[in-house]
Formats: structure tokens, C-alpha cells, sequence
């Protein structure tokens, strides 16, 4: 095996690690734009509380998903899983 064919190799692993992460992204803003929505079209006016409480749930969730698609990412590379079967396995 030369050089550049693993090269290739791992760089689809990582395109195909990348873009399933991107998808799982557009999914969960989307999921958080629609529960805002559904927070604050019922009520009209939401306190400053909540609307934090809320903001927290987002960035911790938001924090998870980027620590698992940063190590789906390195198990891209180390091993031969790519995508969300990489996501799975760390």
C-alpha cells in the first residue's frame, strides 16, 4: 500500500464523519428552533428565567454533540469506521 491511497482512504472516512456531523447539527438547531418556538408562541412573553433555563439545556446539549463528533472524528481516522457508525463508537 502506498502512501497516498491511505491518504485517500482516510480522507473519505473523515468527509463522509464531517458531514454526517453537519446533519446531525442542522438537525438539533432545528429541533431547538422549534421548542423555542413552542415555548414562546403559547405563552407570548417568556420571563428571563426560563428563557436561560433554557439557553443551558441548548449549550450543554450543544457541548455533548461537539465532544462526540470531535471523537467520531479522531475514530475516523484511527480506525476503520466512518460516519455515524464512528459516532456510535467512541
Amino acid at each position: 500500500m502506498d502512501t497516498m491511497s491511505v491518504v485517500a482512504n482516510v480522507c473519505k472516512r473523515v468527509l463522509v464523519t464531517v458531514l454526517c456531523g453537519i446533519f446531525v447539527l442542522l438537525v438539533s438547531h432545528t429541533i431547538a428552533v422549534f421548542a423555542l418556538f413552542l415555548i414562546v408562541l403559547p405563552f407570548g412573553k417568556v420571563d428571563g428565567t426560563s428563557m436561560g433555563v433554557a439557553f443551558v439545556f441548548y449549550f450543554v446539549g450543544l457541548l455533548c454533540l461537539v465532544v462526540v463528533l470531535q471523537l467520531a472524528g479522531v475514530v475516523s481516522i484511527l480506525e476503520e469506521f466512518c460516519g455515524f457508525k464512528a459516532m456510535g463508537e467512541e
